[in-house]
């Protein structure tokens, strides 16, 4: 009965952990994608929840590729980061359940 308690509770546990997952994702693309819009005003809400949200997590990939064309492209690093962590999640949360 332990067992079955435990069981239940972990697969819980990643599921919470991959739905925060792809929600978050889904933060970093509206993220990236405004980004590219030069009149948004960081400093104003709703954008600067979205920037305090994100922007740690994209400060860790920042500087690890360097600029092409003026571009950083180091925000690609963490969207592949998630997207591999995410799939990991979901393979573990597959073999848990059969």
């Amino acid at each position: 009965m332990l067992m079955f308690i435990l069981f239940v509770i972990v697969k819980i546990i990643l599921g919470v952990i991959t739905e925060f997952c792809r929600i978050y994702l889904f933060a970093l693309s509206i993220r990236v994608f405004l980004a590219w819009i030069v009149t948004i005003n960081w400093y104003t809400q709703p954008y600067i929840v979205l920037k305090k949200l994100t922007d740690p997590y994209l400060n860790l990939f920042r500087g690890t590729l360097p600029l092409i064309l003026g571009m950083d492209f180091s925000s690609m690093l963490g969207f592949l980061f998630l997207e591999c962590v995410i799939k990991l999640l979901e393979s573990i949360y597959i073999e848990i359940m059969y």
